[in-house]
């Protein structure tokens, strides 16, 4: 399965499980490739390369970031300086590898 495949499969299953939670797991669309036109529009409009995955909104523990990587995958250098920059902020990042992985961190911090 690939890093997309696998988080299809996660984002599928709490849209399904959590339809209360809609909305409140969203994908940050900074990876890929673009032809060179859509990514400077992009890039223009506030794309930043490293960001998480997921960006999950709860209830009192304000925004959890999720970065999803197949087993073996490795984070980028900018994916190591925003969770930094989210770890200085007292903010939570958490690196998944699995879809259980991805439920129990769910099942964690929805309430």
């Amino acid at each position: 399965m690939s890093e997309e495949q696998l988080q299809a499969k996660c984002y599928e299953w709490f849209h399904n499980e959590y339809p209360e939670h809609r909305q409140m797991l969203f994908h940050v669309p900074n990876g890929e490739l673009r032809d060179k036109i859509t990514a400077n529009k992009l890039k223009a409009m506030g794309v930043q390369k490293g960001v998480a995955d997921f960006g999950l909104v709860t209830s009192y523990m304000g925004t959890i970031w999720i970065e999803m990587k197949i087993p073996g995958g490795t984070q980028s250098k900018e994916q190591e300086s925003f969770q930094a920059k989210v770890e200085a902020r007292k903010q939570i990042y958490l690196i998944c590898y699995s879809f259980e992985e991805f439920q129990n961190i769910i099942k964690a911090f929805i309430i």
